[in-house]
């Protein structure tokens, strides 16, 4: 063999080590999805902040303002008496590549109580990575369909169909 081939040959088997899979991809995505969910539940809003999209950081006006919302939202929920009981995150996650920028559709579904009525919701995280799936951000996927989704990620460009958020299903006790 020549020094060419030898050369690929090294660049390929280090480039096997670096790239992950994409079940290694979706195991990281859900492990880091669940992160962000349940930091909700045990009040761990710097988790809920490490995993938000930087953009939402920077329109909420930096981490500390962001952390005040956060707090202030929390109460408000927790005044007006809804009770999360369970917050799932699906299998079925899509991954997506813009570019540079690796993205995934990820399944949610919550159920809560609130004035005496149990609710299921099924949503989705849309997840962004620039590091090639080693971690990721999230912002509720309604949002980049929302009409203040161009204000929230004007250039926002990806090769998943992000689907219309499915109405609330009321459960009985």
């Amino acid at each position: 063999m020549n020094k060419i081939s030898y050369f690929l040959i090294s660049i390929l088997f280090l480039l096997s080590f670096t790239t992950l899979s994409q079940d290694e991809i979706k195991k990281t995505i859900k492990l880091q999805a669940e992160k962000i969910v349940t930091s909700v539940f045990e009040k761990e809003y710097d988790t809920l902040i490490k995993y938000t999209h930087p953009r939402l950081i920077e329109l909420a006006g930096g981490k500390d303002v962001l952390m005040e919302i956060i707090k202030s939202e929390m109460k408000a929920i927790e005044e007006q008496g809804l009770i999360i009981e369970k917050v799932e995150i699906g299998d079925s996650i899509l991954l997506g590549k813009h570019k540079k920028e690796y993205h995934t559709l990820v399944p949610k579904v919550m159920i809560f109580r609130i004035q005496g009525k149990r609710i299921l919701s099924k949503s989705y995280l849309f997840g962004f990575s620039s590091d090639k799936g080693k971690n990721w951000t999230f912002i509720e996927a309604d949002k980049l369909q929302s009409e203040k989704g161009a204000l929230i990620l004007p250039n926002f460009k990806t090769s998943i169909k992000i689907p219309k958020q499915p109405d609330p299903i009321f459960l009985e006790d």
